[in-house]
């Protein structure tokens, strides 16, 4: 069998050689996949293809050119579609094929294919990461992850090798669950060798024949097989004791104790269960475990995830036969399948007055080519972890790499996101703030929508309006696409006027309130709270209460025993310690929703979530601004559905901009929530309230007309309009008497000025942005290789607030050096990191009059760092960028000396090309190769052309020629800060052996010196911090220099 299946990609960002479409047959599940993808011209290699559900899509299609490669002359072609027959052995029609020159491009069908087969990808991983017990799909999905160069796998039949083929995995990804690589299957890649063997009857000789393998292949062989295959030959066990020379084999055997694949088939919906299970199932109580003690063969059970990772974890790394039983169960197994190939595509008032809020944000603006334009919303609050400063930083660093980006296709709310960030952006989407990635996606969404006349909703679900069917209510019946808005109440007063308040709500329509409680003396005034307003409204209206995390675990133990018969719809958060949730559950019985629990998850999501499958958790409460995004939204609704508990859309007191598109996510994720019910076929329940009555909070808008909230038709409760919010956008207009200021990019200007230093002299090329108004001054230095162009992103980040200059550094882009002769020895002066800090305080402060903070990268940070030390007077801080204080002892000096010299003699031998290609081989740059920018910022330090000045620069700056610093740092007075990447284990031990020579100050000096510095490792980055993550470096630049401006 063919080994691609679960490949292995070895190059992970390399450009697209073969485009590999793993899930089709889940794809052409879809209707709307089966009515576009009809191709021209079909290559069919070999004589048969195997998924029915493809060879008639094939057959509908019946494309113009069907070409049919096979070595023998026999007729396969039962549909009579095939218009041309090949006879010739695949090798021999692949070596003409490669004689022949194609133009290598990228279509628009294989874009549309590897972005369907990504989203399809994601949605199975989806399924079967959020389950919380151990699943036959699951085994077959992270088989992958232990196969190696030096491991083979031997697969049963039945459902064993079905699942293979449906769920497995086998290219590389950091984590199991990873959106950057789920979405990337192309590149350089490595198949494995896979055998099987169809048997008598499927089942017969299945085991024997995998210890036949194992020793041919002479690989450690991974055996799946089912429970009734491998009962079928329990002599198989025998073979294993038998003394051949071979490398261990690892069985693991699927028991669910019967042929589960019938279960799957339409006489599982139409036989008696007693005929199912005795002659389909053919049910067995047989112990596995006993069968290989009775051989002498290691036995394994597990059945949880963790366990099963464990154990073919260990089975790799022992060298002896084992065999590892999975537990599983029919009925769940088929459930679990059936999702899968049935799944869908994709107020307040304190003391009687109105609070008075005076609420800050952004509003994105993205343009296309055709002057399409989209809005999004970014407004941080006190909930936020980002504040207005930090948004401000990451907008003005997007706005410069968006400009050219191309969004015209995007799978949405499948992961793809994060990876369009990564792949376009070329920044991690771990890195922008929550808020600001919700405002990015919701922008991009509406202008994709705005593009297609379409709407949010259309976009997000793949739908047009034309053709979505209209919303059911709770009996089944049609009903208008609209959503129920829920108030929110937020007030001190005495019990009487707090429910005085909520009759006034629902007598403006909003059948569902939430109330703000844990504000109070005690839980019991709380109580009284909600005793009075069900005495003034009763028991119609929907009350939530939410405690905001405030209550100790037996506050709200108080709390909840005595509302129990006030007919509470849930208690928000109410304990203040993440581990007292569940026990709250148990022991109140009441009926418990999350809001700040899942803002907090960090990495992982459904490792955090998995732990509160809990049934007394009923609701999960979103916010798309602090949660990270729609994609995230969307991920966390999903799982939620998929638990049986209700996903609530909140808002954050954004603007209508916000609402509008809150307003058709949520009516998508009720439309899913439909779909999920269906397909597990039990009841849907009434809808729920949205908690986006924060609009009734707001006495202004930032659009001149504020968003439509209104009645619903039957008069009974307040909803928000599908369609109106879809049209909202359609016609807003920003209110510009709410507009403080606007933003495109920042510009940067060039300067060219000539600089005599004391041993050499240099025409310098700096570039400038920002005003100097408060005579504050950030410089930035580069590292070897580097331009002063390289900063312009960070740059134009920060300039709002800070003075920034770059300067291309001595023989490095335009700045080019000119070596003085020695008077007395009539010998030229050499470079130094020394000479080039000395000129380089003299350039700033030419261009500059007040103080400077310096930012090195590099051979930049070592050049900064020397400024630091020696030029307090000019130089107030510095930032040190995987730098280094030089070199301690003197052999290590003399090695590194004789290395750079060699370096630079190649480079001028050879040229900067073949240079460029031998010095990105080294492992500091291992990192950087993987970024989706590599070949853009190899090719921009291509472009240097006094490649005799680099040479010099190589060998004379060399750290090994540098004045060692590390007795310097003992002495420190100028406040540093070091920034290194998670991955440069090299550079993070240096900062840290750094911090410990400042610390190794006098006593006296200890507390001072503390002050003076700080260290930040910047995560999914190596040695080009600034490149890989810049936006960690703006954040950490713009903080440190405030810190100085305090002090």
């Amino acid at each position: 069998m063919s080994g691609l299946r679960l490949r292995r990609v070895l190059s992970s960002f390399s450009e697209m050689k073969f485009l590999f479409i793993d899930h089709m047959d889940h794809a052409l599940l879809s209707d709307s996949v089966r009515s576009w993808a009809h191709p021209d011209v079909v290559l069919q290699l070999g004589r048969r293809i195997t998924s029915k559900r493809i060879s008639q899509f094939l057959e509908f299609c019946s494309p113009s050119s069907y070409i049919l490669v096979d070595k023998f002359p026999c007729r396969h072609d039962p549909s009579h579609i095939v218009t041309h027959r090949v006879q010739s052995t695949i090798i021999e029609f692949t070596h003409i094929l490669q004689k022949i020159q194609f133009p290598r491009k990228a279509g628009r069908w294989s874009t549309y294919l590897n972005k369907l087969n990504a989203a399809v990808a994601q949605e199975i991983a989806f399924q079967i990461y959020s389950k919380c017990f151990l699943t036959e799909p699951y085994v077959a999905h992270v088989i992958g992850e232990v196969l190696n160069e030096d491991t083979s796998l031997f697969i049963g039949n039945s459902m064993v090798i079905r699942d293979i083929d449906m769920y497995g995995k086998g290219w590389l990804s950091s984590m199991s669950y990873d959106y950057k690589t789920v979405s990337n299957l192309d590149g350089e890649f490595q198949g494995f060798r896979v055998a099987g063997n169809r048997g008598a009857s499927g089942i017969d000789g299945v085991l024997s024949t995998a210890v036949g393998f194992a020793v041919g292949c002479n690989k450690h062989v991974l055996c799946l097989i089912g429970d009734v295959s491998f009962l079928h030959d329990t002599n198989g066990l025998a073979i294993l004791n038998e003394r051949v020379k071979r490398k261990p084999l690892t069985v693991v055997v699927i028991n669910n104790h019967g042929g589960g694949i019938f279960s799957l088939l339409p006489i599982a919906e139409r036989a008696n269960p007693d005929v199912l299970n005795k002659f389909f199932y053919t049910c067995h109580n047989i112990s596995i475990e006993r069968l290989c003690t009775a051989h002498s063969v290691k036995h394994f059970l597990v059945r949880t995830m963790s366990e099963l990772q464990n154990a073919l974890s260990k089975s790799q790394q022992e060298q002896y036969d084992r065999v590892i039983e999975v537990e599983s169960n029919i009925v769940e197994n088929a459930n679990f399948h059936r999702i899968q190939l049935c799944a869908p595509l994709t107020s307040s008032l304190l003391n009687g007055e109105m609070k008075r809020f005076f609420h800050e944000g952004f509003i994105l603006r993205i343009y296309l080519d055709n002057n399409i334009v989209g809005l999004g919303e970014v407004a941080p609050i006190e909930i936020h972890a980002e504040d207005l400063l930090d948004v401000e930083e990451q907008l003005r660093f997007l706005a410069h790499k968006l400009v050219g980006s191309n969004i015209s296709f995007i799978p949405l709310l499948r992961g793809s996101f994060s990876e369009w960030i990564w792949r376009s952006l070329a920044i991690p989407a771990s890195s922008i703030f929550p808020s600001v990635k919700c405002g990015l996606e919701m922008a991009i969404l509406n202008t994709l929508a705005m593009n297609e006349a379409s709407s949010f909703f259309d976009v997000i679900s793949g739908y047009r309006s034309s053709s979505v069917e209209p919303q059911l209510d709770a009996d089944g019946n049609d009903g208008p696409k609209q959503i129920e808005i829920c108030a929110l109440i937020d007030h001190s007063g005495s019990p009487k006027e707090i429910a005085d308040v909520v009759f006034q709500l629902v007598d403006e329509g909003f059948n569902t309130i939430k109330l703000k409680v844990a504000r109070r003396k005690n839980p019991f005034e709380d109580v009284e709270v909600i005793r009075v307003i069900r005495q003034v409204v009763g028991y119609k209206v929907n009350i939530r209460v939410d405690a905001n995390r405030k209550w100790t675990y037996e506050e709200a133990l108080q709390f909840g025993s005595c509302v129990k018969y006030f007919n509470l719809q849930f208690i928000e958060e109410p304990v203040n310690r993440e581990m007292d949730i569940l026990k709250f559950c148990d022991e109140s019985g009441l009926p418990v929703a999350l809001d700040e629990t899942i803002d907090n998850l960090k990495g992982d999501l459904f490792h955090g979530l998995e732990k509160f499958a809990h049934p007394g958790i009923v609701a999960i409460v979103i916010k798309p601004s602090v949660i990270g995004g729609f994609e995230n939204a969307a991920t966390v609704a999903k799982w939620a559905q998929l638990h049986k508990k209700i996903a609530i859309v909140s808002s954050a007191f954004e603007s209508s901009v916000s609402l509008s598109a809150y307003i058709q996510f949520a009516y998508y994720l009720e439309r899913q929530n439909a779909a999920v019910c269906k397909i597990e076929g039990r009841e849907l329940n009434a809808a729920m309230a949205h908690g986006l009555g924060t609009y009734h909070w707001l006495k202004e808008d930032v659009t001149s007309s504020g968003i439509d909230i209104c009645m619903s038709s039957d008069r009974y409760r307040l909803v928000a309009s599908v369609e109106k919010a879809q049209n909202f956008l359609k016609l807003v207009q920003i209110n510009k008497a709410n507009i403080q200021k606007s933003y495109s990019e920042e510009q940067t200007s060039a300067y060219q000025t000539e600089v005599d230093g004391e041993f050499f002299s240099c025409s310098f090329k700096f570039l400038k942005a920002g005003q100097n108004i408060n005579n504050r001054t950030v410089v930035f230095l580069h590292g070897f290789l580097g331009t002063s162009e390289e900063w312009i992103p960070i740059i134009r980040s920060i300039s709002a607030s800070v003075h920034c200059i770059s300067i291309d550094l001595p023989g490095h882009g335009e700045s080019k050096f000119q070596s003085l002769v020695d008077k007395s020895s009539k010998q030229r002066l050499d470079l130094s990191v020394e000479s080039v800090a000395n000129i380089l305080l003299k350039l700033i402060s030419g261009i500059t009059s007040g103080k400077v903070i310096l930012v090195g990268y590099s051979m930049g940070a070592r050049i900064a760092l020397n400024m630091a030390l020696k030029y307090k007077e000019k130089v107030i801080g510095a930032v040190i960028i995987s730098g280094s204080p030089g070199l301690r002892n003197g052999t290590t000096k003399r090695i590194r000396v004789a290395q750079d010299e060699a370096k630079a003699n190649f480079l001028v031998e050879h040229g900067l090309q073949c240079f460029l290609d031998l010095w990105y081989t080294g492992i500091l740059w291992r990192s950087l190769r993987g970024h989706p920018n590599f070949n853009h910022i190899k090719s921009s330090r291509s472009r240097h052309k006094d490649i005799q000045g680099l040479a010099n620069v190589l060998s004379s700056l060399s750290v090994g020629k540098q004045l060692s610093l590390w007795d310097d740092l003992k002495h420190l007075q100028t406040p540093l800060l070091f920034i290194v990447g998670e991955k440069d284990t090299k550079f993070r031990e240096i900062a840290q052996q750094m911090c410990s020579e400042i610390k190794s100050c006098s006593v006296a000096d200890h507390h001072r010196q503390r002050k003076l510095f700080d260290t930040i490792v910047v995560p999914d980055c190596g040695h080009a911090v600034h490149l890989e993550n810049p936006l960690c470096v703006i954040n950490a630049v713009r903080k440190f220099v405030e810190r100085w401006e305090q002090k």
